[in-house]
């Protein structure tokens, strides 16, 4: 079949639309409603956490980029290689490639390394932030074992034209550059996002084992891209949409605190991914399907070799039926196909594809109006084999109208990357023998959700525990790096997240949100080939505390703010001998709105990122910027 065939592939069956009203955003001109296309996310993860990143939170790191949003307002670890380094999700304890990103339900987990650079993601190019926690293999098939995060975007639902137009100039030479425009005519929307994006990131640090003061040289990072949609009405029922999201990004990445010498490598990532979506629904049921086609170019360049050229191709088809048996039970349906194909200069002429073909169901029933069941299951052939069943359970119990608990167990994989199978050179080779790893994961919540007169308060602690045996480490065998199912990590832990409201006066409101969690991730077996000294130590870059939170005060047309962000101490080897430092960081910042006209405004912010001018890593010998500034003016039209 060709790629065409496989890209225009009859866009059958379906699933239940949920509407998701965004919050009350008063910084902006005019509220959009927002629908994110998201049903087994919004309607099928019954016991389980999934944090929605709020719209203040998103307009806060809006001209920064996902590793930045998610550092500071969810519970996720990130760990970064630096500002303009590579930069991968850790949820509860597991690996960075064990969180999948899906953009429109379309996974973007790289085939050839499994994972995605959160630096290359631009906040303004999303509407839609939500983190889901625990094992999701039955709902979101492999890669999921510590969790998912999932974007969504939406043209405006208002007739008309507007948009806004956006300004930022910030230390180290950094400028971010771009426009939203939105145009809608009875039954077609249409947006086109824009962005240019500048760092220098020339910052001053201590480097600590030279004993002086440094500039971080070679740093710098240009980008520069365009997201379109376009989506057609036919009529009330059934609708069709097309997205494009085109980038291109050059990072200069620096040498390690540690090197001596001049930093000289760069690397320049382009992508282009496509979307076609339809769906047809009434009260009882709806269809859906959707085929995207990912492409991706990563050229590395260390200036003394010959430069290294990854090329991937992912076409991904998907049909789906969300059914509406009675009213309190749901049934949902549907068969995914993924395509992969890699052709890289370290797979020695060998250019590896693989074709996975996932089946999945999820049942939902409401029982006695008290306790939510959730039942899911998920089979997959990849290349002629079958997967492990992933099966999943959740349950959500209202105790009342103010407390809930909340339960789920789940089984989850992921199978080994290109890289981790095909690899030949640089001292390294690949493990074609290499098994999926799996992983089984539960999780119990207690939810508490009040509202009083003027204010609001929600609190929610889980506690959980996550297995994952046959984790794929890369050792040294004989002077060769070769990766092998050598390990069985065991993550568990407890999490708080605490929001509170309150309304000082019709104009005036007080928001708070604090995110802790505690993670335990440890080695419990190690296989022939592996370390037995990091047998029951903790995993690297992983702390056992965290804690993040922030206090907004917000008026009809100003917002003031502050973060504050704790990260423990964190171990750098596997058997716990060396660890970096723990650090705390505060943020701050303010807006003010001017309405120029009934459809005219303009917004000024402003940012103070570290502002107590912490030296500190995130990743070893990776240092980070001191005191930093950012100021952005907003034209917003309508």
């Amino acid at each position: 079949m060709s790629y065409l065939r496989i890209l225009l592939l009859p866009l059958v069956t379906g699933i239940f639309v949920q509407h998701v009203a965004a919050q009350e955003d008063t910084t902006t001109l005019v509220l959009d409603e927002i629908s994110i296309e998201g049903s087994r996310l919004e309607k099928f993860t019954i016991g389980e956490k999934v944090e929605k990143i709020s719209p203040v939170q998103r307009e806060a790191t809006e001209y920064s980029n996902l590793s930045e949003l998610l550092t500071n307002f969810s519970g996720a670890n990130i760990r970064s290689y630096g500002v303009s380094g590579l930069s991968t999700p850790s949820v509860r304890g597991t690996g960075s490639s064990h969180t999948a990103v899906f953009w429109e339900g379309v996974n973007l987990q790289s085939p050839t390394n499994g994972s995605l650079d959160l630096t290359l993601m631009p906040v303004s190019f999303v509407d839609d932030v939500s983190l889901q926690y625990g094992g999701a293999g039955s709902l979101f098939g492999s890669g999921t074992l510590g969790g998912a995060i999932h974007l969504g975007t939406e043209a405006t639902m208002h007739e008309g034209f507007g948009g806004k137009v956006f300004q930022q100039i910030g230390s180290f030479g950094s400028t971010y550059t771009g426009a939203n425009v939105n145009w809608k005519h009875q039954k077609v929307r249409a947006s086109v996002r824009g962005f240019v994006n500048h760092a220098d990131n020339d910052f001053t640090y201590f480097n600590r084992y030279t004993t002086r003061e440094e500039e971080q040289n070679n740093a710098s990072i240009d980008q520069h891209g365009i997201l379109s949609e376009l989506y057609y009405q036919h009529n009330g029922n059934s609708d069709i949409s097309l997205k494009y999201w085109y980038q291109d990004n050059l990072v200069h990445i620096p040498d390690p605190a540690s090197a001596s010498g001049d930093a000289r490598e760069t690397q320049a990532d382009e992508f282009h991914r496509a979307i076609l979506k339809w769906k047809s629904q009434n009260s009882k049921r709806m269809f859906r399907g959707q085929s995207a086609l990912l492409v991706h170019y990563l050229d590395y360049d260390d200036k003394l070799t010959e430069v290294s050229t990854t090329q991937s191709l992912s076409l991904v088809s998907e049909i789906e039926a969300t059914y509406k048996l009675d009213k309190s039970t749901w049934l949902d349906a549907g068969i995914n196909n993924t395509y992969d194909q890699a052709e890289v200069d370290s797979y020695a002429g060998e250019i590896p594809s693989r074709n996975q073909t996932g089946l999945y169901v999820s049942a939902k029933k409401l029982i006695a109006e008290r306790l939510e069941t959730n039942l899911g299951l998920r089979e997959t052939l990849s290349d002629g084999d079958l997967s492990p069943l992933m099966p999943s359970l959740g349950l959500n119990y209202s105790l009342n109208n103010d407390f809930s608990l909340k339960s789920k167990v789940a089984r989850s994989y992921r199978i080994p990357t290109f890289n981790d199978l095909y690899w030949k050179g640089g001292g390294a080779v690949g493990n074609p023998d290499l098994e999926p790893e799996l992983g089984w994961s539960t999780e119990l919540g207690i939810l508490s959700e009040k509202r009083f007169d003027n204010s609001q308060l929600s609190v929610e602690i889980t506690g959980y525990s996550n297995t994952i045996s046959q984790w794929i480490q890369w050792v040294e065998v004989e002077s060769v790096w070769s990766p092998v199912n050598v390990q069985k990590i065991w993550a568990r832990g407890a999490e708080l997240v605490l929001k509170y409201g309150y309304r000082l006066s019709d104009d005036w409101k007080l928001q708070f949100w604090g995110n802790y969690s505690y993670t335990k991730s440890t080695k419990q077996e190690i296989s022939e080939g592996g370390n037995v000294q990091e047998l029951d130590k903790q995993v690297i870059y992983t702390p056992l505390h965290q804690g993040k939170g922030s206090v907004n005060l917000v008026h009809t047309h100003f917002t003031l703010g502050v973060n504050q962000l704790y990260v423990g101490e964190q171990y750098v080897t596997g058997d716990n001998r060396r660890s970096i430092d723990p650090y705390t960081l505060t943020g701050v910042s303010a807006s003010y709105q001017f309405l120029l006209s009934q459809k005219h405004a303009l917004r000024i912010s402003g940012q103070v990122k570290n502002a107590f001018n912490k030296d500190y890593e995130i990743r070893n010998a990776r240092p980070m910027p001191r005191r930093n500034y950012h100021l952005s003016i907003i034209y917003q039209f309508n």
